[in-house]
């Protein structure tokens, strides 16, 4: 048995005569042609509105560009170096082509050593908010001057294209976020780092080794044991006022339940201020914002007033595919006497349906109801349906919003089909709706809070939350 299972260990990791490593592979100008107008092809095809913010001229010209540029085999992190600054061009933060995830595991699964630091983006500068590096007298507050000679505005001028976003702001979110990774795939950096940094005042030139995969990893889980990584959780505070921190709108049921118990906790510790955290919430499935309404409003609300649906062969083949099990084939048919449905199903390529929602949710009438005072706590990482919600919130005025404006904007494209490209393999997403929010206009923002509240980087280094202790006086008082 121990032999065998050694035997099919060394069969799946070790490549068969015939077989070429796809991370090292090289591509022909012929085949990375063929996949870049794929990928035009496949965007046009599906995006109810490709060329909102970039005109389609402008984007027909940048792809010739980059086709007269493929005259010579590369391997496709180098094709999607090249590829990912024309669809984040675009304008649409769930629309791009993706980093192949292959590279980098075997670049980590090899011993790669990763930039050994999370990072803070704040105008235009760089600055260390968590080090995990062997280097002890990095503390307090530490702006990066520069990374291996390139300054931190040229550094982060030349990330900002491989990011997709409607707002700069998030965009820079996004980049905080993803540093680490981005730092390897667009700019190669690893191993080692030559930094110049400014700490506490003094300026200060360090050579920092890189850290493993494994030893991120280990870094990483010792914090999250210190802090909340659940995707929603009840606490409440010695001042007497509950936080539902809410990351991530996943799992339905899972979600229903938890508020169900947390209401339940609210109701017989008799709570009167109630804090509903999105501030780390990127989005996911918008009906959980309704059931969170269900507990704190008895106000009518809609989270969308419009939404423009594009049919295309795309969309129908992901919608069979993911919601269609073999055994509904029969019923298909049924679909017709369905308006959106018969979208999805039989929809004529190309077509736009606009659906109006016209009618108001009406929030259920819960037992466990929160009558009190309901704040949300919002920034810039709030996105997609996360952002929906802060939108519901505050415009049908359902309480208090406090903190950044969010990264979301109120008239947005999303709900996204996945792409592979023929011959590469990479990755994509696409939008194939639009969405009107309620009280948007013809700006292009997100939903800005009735208290701003911007936390500066010497608040991120000590833990400082100066949004919770705006909302504690607040409530004291």
């Amino acid at each position: 048995m121990q032999r065998a299972l050694t035997l099919c260990l060394l069969l799946n990791s070790t490549l068969l005569p015939g077989q070429v490593d796809i991370t090292q592979k090289l591509y022909s100008p012929d085949e990375l042609k063929t996949d870049l107008r794929f990928l035009v092809s496949t965007l046009e095809n599906i995006h109810p509105n490709l060329y909102a913010a970039t005109s389609k001229e402008k984007f027909y010209q940048d792809v010739e560009a980059l086709e007269l540029g493929l005259t010579e085999p590369i391997t496709r992190l180098e094709f999607a170096r090249k590829l990912i600054p024309l669809t984040t061009a675009l304008g649409d933060g769930h629309t791009s082509v993706y980093f192949p995830q292959e590279e980098r595991s075997e670049f980590l699964k090899q011993g790669g050593k990763v930039f050994p630091f999370d990072v803070l983006i704040r105008n235009n500068r760089l600055y260390i908010t968590t080090n995990y590096s062997s280097d002890s007298t990095l503390t307090g507050v530490v702006e990066v001057i520069s990374i291996n000679g390139l300054r931190t505005p040229e550094l982060l001028n030349q990330l900002r294209p491989y990011v997709s976003a409607e707002l700069d702001f998030y965009r820079d979110i996004r980049i905080q976020r993803s540093f680490r990774s981005l730092l390897w795939y667009v700019l190669g950096y690893a191993d080692s780092y030559d930094l110049e940094l400014v700490i506490n005042d003094l300026p200060v030139r360090k050579y920092v080794e890189g850290i493993t995969s494994a030893q991120f990893q280990a870094a990483a889980l010792h914090r999250l044991v210190n802090q909340n990584a659940k995707p929603y959780s009840l606490t409440i505070t010695p001042e007497r006022f509950a936080i539902i921190d809410f990351r991530s709108m996943t799992d339905k049921k899972r979600f229903a339940r938890f508020l169900d118990s947390a209401f339940q906790v609210i109701r017989n510790e008799t709570i009167q201020h109630l804090a509903i955290d999105i501030r780390n919430n990127g989005g996911g499935n918008s009906q959980l914002g309704d059931l969170l309404f269900n507990y704190i409003t008895d106000k009518p609300y809609r989270q969308v007033d419009r939404m423009e649906v594009k049919a295309s062969k795309e969309m129908k083949h992901y919608f069979r595919q993911r919601y269609v099990k073999w055994y509904m084939y029969p019923l298909m048919p049924v679909a017709v006497f369905n308006k959106q449905a018969r979208l999805y199903a039989f929809g004529k390529p190309g077509k736009i349906q606009v659906v109006e929602m016209k009618k108001l949710i009406k929030p259920k009438n819960e037992s466990l109801k929160f009558k009190g005072q309901t704040y949300l706590l919002v920034s810039h990482y709030t996105f997609s349906s996360a952002n929906m919600l802060a939108d519901a919130f505050k415009c049908y005025n359902m309480g208090t919003v406090i903190g950044e404006e969010t990264g979301g904007v109120l008239i947005a494209f999303g709900d996204v089909i996945p792409i592979q490209l023929p011959n590469t393999g990479l990755a994509a997403g696409c939008s194939y709706k639009k969405f009107i929010h309620p009280c948007s206009d013809d700006t292009l923002r997100g939903v800005k809070p009735d208290v701003e509240i911007v936390s500066e980087p010497a608040d991120k280094v000590s833990g400082r939350d100066p949004v919770m202790e705006y909302l504690k006086e607040v409530i004291k008082n």
